[in-house]
């Protein structure tokens, strides 16, 4: 028989369904079981669910019930796809000389959510964070609690989704008898781990450079400020190569993947694509040397970090004093081009492959949060026996 202290995830991304039993006991947490289910549920950022979806989702997990003789009722979804609706919002109060209390706190937050669901009636909430604290008009780090004060300002970021992609989230869980328990953003328990780790930054932006797409997320002072989805990955320096030199996308490919433009000989000795690279007879005696497919590279990088960072206008505020970690999910753009990433953004940034390891320590981390939750997260807690509408929020306190 299992242990109380167990919890059934659910991941949906670009390309998979992943289930993962977690369990936590004598505070260590270990994964018990994971199973991926590999097929297309998204598209264009949206769920799609289908018979054949939602009949292999009920298979696994009907196999994992009865591998670990267990009923499951709720699940807690991780998104790895969305693009969530971001919201930064401030709000303050008078304290005429007296101290702040939970009460007072509570009071911004529930007036600043109610604002928030006034305006945006066609979405519901994810997450929120305690972003900034100003007392007496001066920033403090914490929210500062028995201090005495003339004037609080308490600002908050919000992450929201589309009440009709909640609704369909809602539709492939009950699709095999679950209860959605809550919805986590993977960039969120992305953020924990960097936070976690570089925890004297005090900015720290994680981009994740994925095939077909590109996840940002920004972090400050340990809260969730701001996340971005770009509509294009890794997969466009090999179209832009294809293009210019009118290759296939499949020699493309392989023209990255079998060169090593890291060879300082190579440029040396100006060495040209081989003709094993050209489709059509007509193309083979073209002269194409290695250095100008790096050139035309560059030249999309260099385009890339643009939109990422150097003239995103969204993160204008935090380009400066920021830590930077850029994920690869293709090892051989990494392995080629991640130096000339750094030259475009930050010679101090750190790049990395994302390996299983750290795949396995992010749904760790995202047991986590569950049990322990975040510093400057603030939960939406419903209430009972009142409406579904009445709620209140559980706060945790640094």
């Amino acid at each position: 028989m299992l242990e109380k202290n167990i919890k059934l995830f659910l991941e949906i991304n670009d390309k998979s369904l992943i289930f993962l039993l977690i369990l936590e006991k004598d505070e260590i947490v270990s994964i018990i079981q994971k199973e991926i289910i590999e097929l297309t549920c998204v598209v264009n950022n949206k769920l799609v669910i289908t018979d054949e979806i939602k009949k292999r989702l009920k298979k696994t997990l009907n196999e994992i019930e009865k591998k670990n003789n267990r009923i499951f009722n709720e699940v807690i979804v991780v998104l790895n796809y969305y693009n969530p609706h971001n919201i930064s919002i401030s709000s303050s109060k008078n304290m005429l000389g007296s101290k702040i209390n939970n009460d007072d706190v509570t009071f911004l937050i529930n007036k600043l959510k109610t604002e928030i669901l006034k305006n945006e009636k066609n979405k519901d909430i994810i997450h929120i964070f305690n972003t900034n604290f100003i007392l007496d008009y001066k920033e403090v780090e914490s929210i500062p609690i028995n201090s005495t004060a003339e004037f609080y300002g308490h600002s908050l970021s919000f992450f929201l989704i589309d009440n009709e992609e909640k609704k369909k989230i809602n539709t492939l869980c009950n699709s095999c008898n679950l209860n959605l328990e809550r919805v986590i953003l993977k960039n969120f328990i992305r953020g924990i781990n960097l936070m976690n780790t570089f925890s004297e930054k005090k900015r720290i932006i994680d981009i994740k450079l994925n095939y077909e797409n590109i996840h940002l997320s920004l972090f400050e002072n340990s809260a969730f400020k701001y996340s971005e989805l770009f509509n294009f990955g890794s997969n466009i320096l090999y179209r832009y190569v294809a293009k210019v030199c009118k290759l296939s996308l499949n020699n493309s490919q392989n023209l990255i993947k079998d060169t090593n433009f890291n060879d300082i000989n190579l440029k040396k000795k100006g060495l040209n694509v081989e003709e094993r690279y050209f489709d059509h007879n007509n193309l083979k005696k073209r002269q194409i040397s290695l250095q100008h497919v790096e050139d035309i590279i560059n030249a999309r990088i260099s385009e890339i970090c643009d939109i990422l960072l150097k003239k995103n206008i969204n993160l204008s505020f935090a380009n400066n004093n920021v830590f930077t970690k850029l994920s690869f999910e293709d090892v051989h753009i990494y392995k080629n081009f991640s130096k000339n990433f750094k030259i475009y953004l930050d010679e101090n940034i750190e790049t990395i492959v994302e390996t299983q390891d750290e795949q396995e320590g992010n749904y760790l981390t995202a047991m986590d949060l569950i049990i322990n939750g975040w510093k400057s997260e603030a939960l939406p807690v419903k209430v009972e026996k009142r409406s579904l509408l009445s709620r209140f929020f559980r706060m945790i306190f640094k």
